[in-house]
């Protein structure tokens, strides 16, 4: 099995669309199409962006070795911390920035605010 097929199977198990899965690696979505038609190699960049992203083993990626994904360190999360976490991961690069700056502000100004 080729790189190309593990992406597309890495895609198919996140249930999105092509566009959706390109968006949320913060890539062209011809790149996308490019690594997926055999045109072009994916890069290691995003390569490893997928693997951090979706928690998949880059052994299994590259090469076809091992389990697909990585074993998990189970946090129990709420429903609002795993919203809130669902928010982040959803948004680009500038999303992540702009969010993270948001609560920090919101922090800054909680902590001023208590007695």
């Amino acid at each position: 099995m080729s790189i190309r097929e593990r992406l597309r199977i890495v895609i198919e198990i996140q249930g999105i669309s092509i566009k959706a899965f390109a968006e949320l690696v913060d890539i062209p979505l011809r790149t996308l199409h490019n690594y997926l038609s055999g045109e072009r190699e994916p890069s290691s960049e995003f390569l490893s962006k997928i693997a951090d992203k979706f928690n998949i083993n880059l052994n299994w990626l590259l090469l076809s070795k091992g389990k697909m994904y990585l074993e998990e360190n189970k946090i129990d999360l709420d429903e609002d911390e795993s919203e809130l976490l669902d928010h982040y991961r959803s948004v680009n690069e500038l999303g992540k920035r702009i969010l993270k700056k948001t609560s920090k502000i919101i922090l800054s100004e909680l902590s001023n605010n208590e007695i």
